[in-house]
């Protein structure tokens, strides 16, 4: 994929029907996995992604729930750039950027009621309001395109859940490529399920069977199959005999 488009994540690590990844986050003893693949998916949490280093991403950008960008950045710009792309897509809700060492700066412009620990949460179904306020976190998670959607998952669909947990949590990141392509189908009558019956010479020649002794030379004019001049007399000889 171009990093545009799609991305179906659900909570787990279930191997994805198309190419993929698995975050799993950790804070000591517990862990959150996610599975993301490009495409439509049941359950979970289905959303737009938009590369704005593409051309693709562009075109999408307006419509995106997850805005990100392919070259890295160092920290600083990274930060700049995570609030101009908020501030000219309101409608995103998380907006991530590569960092040259690996990982990725996040951040969210969505608000929702005051976590435990002071942070603005997002709660599934909340959207994006006015007073759009950017929390940026360093990531040392794998460079992955499909690694901020996870990202995005885990605020909508874990009650409680904020941004600067993940700052936190120890980030596990597994790829999974595409399925092996399915066998090819058998060729011929096989590919039915059956055989069909066997032809016999009477079958394939209306003068009979064939009366060459074994060992004879090629069929005769009169027919091309069994030489059998019965079959000549019926009219089946070739075009122009």
């Amino acid at each position: 994929m171009n990093g545009a488009g799609l991305v179906h994540v659900a909570l787990g690590a279930a191997l994805p029907a198309a190419p993929g990844v698995t975050v799993a986050l950790r804070w000591g003893a517990r862990c959150v996995a996610l599975t993301a693949a490009w495409g439509p998916g049941e359950g979970g949490d289905e959303h737009v992604v938009a590369d704005l280093d593409t051309y693709q991403g562009r075109r999408l950008a307006d419509c995106a729930d997850v805005v990100t960008v392919g070259r890295p950045r160092s920290s600083g710009a990274a930060r700049t750039w995570l609030a101009r792309a908020l501030a000219a897509h309101p409608g995103a809700a998380l907006a991530a950027a590569p960092l040259p060492g690996g990982g990725w700066a996040v951040a969210t412009g969505l608000r929702g009621p005051e976590a435990s620990d002071g942070a603005p949460a997002l709660p599934s179904g909340c959207v994006p309001d006015a007073s759009r306020q950017v929390l940026v976190v360093g990531l040392r998670a794998g460079r992955h395109p499909l690694v901020p959607s996870c990202l995005h998952a885990y605020l909508v669909l874990v009650p409680g859940a904020t941004l600067p947990q993940l700052a936190a949590a120890e980030v596990t990141v597994t790829p999974h490529p595409p399925p092996p392509p399915a066998p090819p189908l058998p060729a011929g009558p096989a590919a039915y399920g059956k055989q069909p019956p066997p032809i016999s010479d009477a079958a394939t020649c209306p003068g009979g069977p064939d009366p060459r002794p074994a060992g004879s030379p090629a069929a005769t004019p009169d027919h091309p199959v069994c030489g059998s001049r019965a079959a000549g007399a019926a009219g089946l000889r070739r075009p122009g005999w």
